[in-house]
């Protein structure tokens, strides 16, 4: 689950400007997709995407955005430490709502790749650890053709930037 929308005291913003809103990850990533989910009804939204969870907080902190959406915890893995710490050093954030999300993985592959050529998968360490069952079992991949990246969103867009074949990435629908 994502407990949504860490909001800056900072700087008050008028209310008819575009509220922005940083996340970690590329563009298609998790966060980005809760941070939509959250932010529907709340008129119009720019997501920006962050290397790190650090950097989102930055963000947040120097008033370049006026929201960050970050995961706390993930049912199969626990408490994300990294974000809690970050909320406890940033004394003018505020917790502003949550949002609990599924996970609903898919594999993504170059054109022409068939699921019997993938050789290797790129994912978010936690995710592939998630899949490990289906990538070992059904798949019938070793250990060794998991590749762990920074997210899953950039997991494809590694693919597509080293034009790699015979590879696919586990990662929202929404990548596609």
């Amino acid at each position: 689950g994502y407990r949504s929308g860490a909001e800056s005291s900072l700087k008050p913003r008028p209310q008819n400007l575009m509220t922005r809103v940083a996340f970690q990850g590329e563009a298609g990533a998790y966060s980005e997709d809760a941070a939509a989910k959250f932010f529907k009804e709340k008129g119009e939204t720019t997501f920006v995407p962050c290397d790190s969870f650090v950097k989102a907080f930055d963000a947040l902190q120097k008033g370049e955005v006026e929201n960050v959406v970050v995961p706390i915890e993930n049912a199969f893995f626990g408490t994300l430490h990294v974000v809690y710490d970050l909320l406890i050093k940033s004394s003018s954030v505020n917790i502003i709502g949550e949002i609990v999300t599924t996970d609903e993985f898919c594999l993504l592959a170059p054109v022409g790749v068939g699921i019997s050529d993938i050789e290797q998968i790129f994912s978010h360490p936690q995710v592939l650890e998630q899949c490990s069952e289906f990538i070992f079992n059904e798949l019938a991949l070793p250990q060794s053709a998991t590749q762990a990246l920074y997210d899953t969103a950039g997991s494809c867009k590694y693919i597509v930037d080293q034009s790699l074949k015979k590879c696919c990435c586990n990662c929202l629908s929404s990548c596609v």
